[in-house]
């Protein structure tokens, strides 16, 4: 039975204020519930639904499984085995992000609102529940907390992150904690190294999906030698608890092209990881290269951002 204790002990807060069990749950289904107390039995219900059969939801660790690897889900099996309440927090606090990546949308990049707002005036943001303006009223969730994730938008942007980790060292938890980035690598860590040091341990994992152009097409905004350099930089100065790795995630634009992120990695000393295939949005799967309905929505969402950026799809499909 695919039992998760991510629907006991894990939440993940959305830009939007709202709440589901973990990021591999597909939220695009609609379910999710408003930040409060309601989203603890929602959850217990779903974690008794699983217990039966896989939920359509759970479709990245399904298909991670069923392909022989290893999932998010064993991962908060083996985590939170031990638990009691949340103590993992997964913190998308809000939209703020530098780039347009080709695989992202306005809910999750506020670089991609302004574009939607600019090539559709009847385009209206949902991202209207500003929960990081609550920020305080969930400080006091986080002295039980084991993991602690932050990803965004951009999370070296958010200034709340950074007021959430101050709080941790003030009130000395850190030393608990496993804090968790998911960054775009395009933001020098260095004034961080600092309060990192304080924590149990440190993951920083860095989206890299090409390298050189293919990755600045990919990443719309993004300066592959502004990003390697970065990485490599925190590589050679990371705190001793801190391990930094390399997140792949394979798609219609890079699908070829990933052992040359991998032997880049290798190059520079570097653990690589290959995510599972994005699932949505669609038209970003693996399988849109041959599949016409689907190619042909790639084409035209690719076409949106090469009006912007100058760029051609043809370069890189």
């Amino acid at each position: 039975m695919p039992k998760c204790l991510a629907l006991k002990h894990a939440a993940t807060i959305g830009p939007l204020g709202t709440v589901r069990p973990c990021c591999a749950w597909n939220n695009n289904l609609g379910k999710e519930t408003p930040l409060g107390v309601e989203f603890y039995h929602k959850h217990e219900l779903w974690y008794q639904q699983l217990l039966n059969n896989w939920l359509p939801e759970c479709r990245e660790c399904q298909q991670s499984e069923e392909a022989g690897n290893s999932s998010l889900r064993n991962y908060f099996n083996d985590v939170l085995a031990a638990s009691n309440g949340v103590e993992y927090w997964d913190f998308k606090i809000n939209n703020t992000c530098n780039l347009a990546c080709r695989m992202c949308d306005p809910v999750n990049s506020s670089t991609w609102n302004k574009i939607q707002q600019a090539i559709d005036p009847g385009f209206k943001s949902n991202n209207i529940n500003k929960w990081h303006k609550r920020i305080n009223e969930m400080l006091p969730e986080l002295y039980t907390a084991k993991v602690i994730k932050f990803t965004g938008g951009e999370p070296f942007l958010i200034p709340q992150v950074k007021k959430i980790i101050e709080f941790l060292v003030a009130e000395e938890i850190a030393s608990a904690v496993t804090l968790h980035f998911i960054t775009n690598g395009t933001q020098d860590l260095a004034p961080y190294y600092g309060l990192l040091s304080s924590f149990n341990r440190v993951i920083i994992s860095v989206s890299v999906d090409a390298i050189d152009e293919r990755f600045e097409y990919i990443r719309a905004g993004a300066s592959w030698k502004q990003v390697s350099e970065n990485i490599i930089n925190i590589n050679n100065n990371k705190h001793t608890n801190t391990e930094l790795s390399i997140n792949c995630l394979p798609q219609a634009l890079n699908i070829g092209y990933i052992d040359d992120v991998e032997q880049w990695c290798i190059i520079n000393n570097l653990n690589f990881h290959l995510s599972s295939p994005v699932i949505a949005p669609d038209y970003m799967r693996p399988e849109a290269l041959t599949q016409p309905d689907l190619r042909k929505k790639l084409i035209y969402q690719m076409q949106i951002l090469d009006k912007i950026h100058n760029t051609d799809y043809r370069d890189f499909i």
